[in-house]
């Protein structure tokens, strides 16, 4: 690891405030995030009045982890995680824990299925009743544990740990099935179904 680790040598202080990422990966994939959610609120609010269905605060709330992502993806940070670990498991930190809850609150799937064409909407809509009762399964929170447990613990196997230093896709591929999960791992916790009562405490 300390050898993959000089590949990356450390942002002198002066240049530090400078290392911002533009990844063009990570930044289409935020871009588009904001722009279709930005699109489904204003038809959403458009045909049930402003602040219907999904509230400021839920807006504020996509508006804030889309600012953590920023901060864990493209801001210096990701340029320290290269060479320390401890900005490293920041990165982390801050997807799976800060940024995934306020994703979650702010129910963007609902929101972004009002940002597309009605017939597209329409054919959503069937699908997502599928998903719901598949997501009133009493099993689930377990299947969200389990899956955010083994995503974090596979990227820090060593080898993957140190093959997501070198490669930019690699690296991107890391922090979306981390983010993923603990979307998984949060849903239930935060929009509990009759079926997972008192489970999200033990999540927790």
């Amino acid at each position: 690891m300390a050898l993959v680790a000089t590949l990356h040598p450390p942002a002198g202080p002066y240049g530090l405030l400078s290392a911002w990422s533009f990844d063009p990966l990570v930044l289409t994939a935020v871009i588009a995030g904001c722009w279709w959610y930005r699109t489904g609120v204003r038809a959403l609010w458009r045909s049930a009045g402003r602040g219907a269905v999904v509230s400021r605060w839920q807006v504020a709330a996509f508006a804030a982890a889309v600012g953590i992502v920023v901060v864990a993806l493209i801001s210096p940070l990701d340029a320290l995680s290269a060479t320390l670990l401890s900005a490293h498991m920041t990165q982390h930190v801050l997807l799976t824990l800060v940024a995934a809850p306020l994703l979650v609150l702010s129910r963007p799937l609902q929101t972004m299925s009002w940002g597309l064409p009605s017939h597209m909407r329409r054919r959503l809509g069937r699908w997502e009743g599928r998903m719901r009762r598949l997501l009133a399964h009493p099993g689930l929170p377990g299947v969200g544990l389990a899956l955010f447990s083994l995503v974090f613990t596979l990227w820090h196997v060593p080898a993957l740990y140190d093959a997501a230093l070198v490669s930019d896709g690699i690296h991107a591929l890391e922090h979306s099935t981390m983010l993923a999960s603990a979307l998984a791992l949060w849903a239930p916790i935060i929009h509990p179904r009759r079926t997972h009562a008192g489970v999200g405490v033990v999540l927790l």
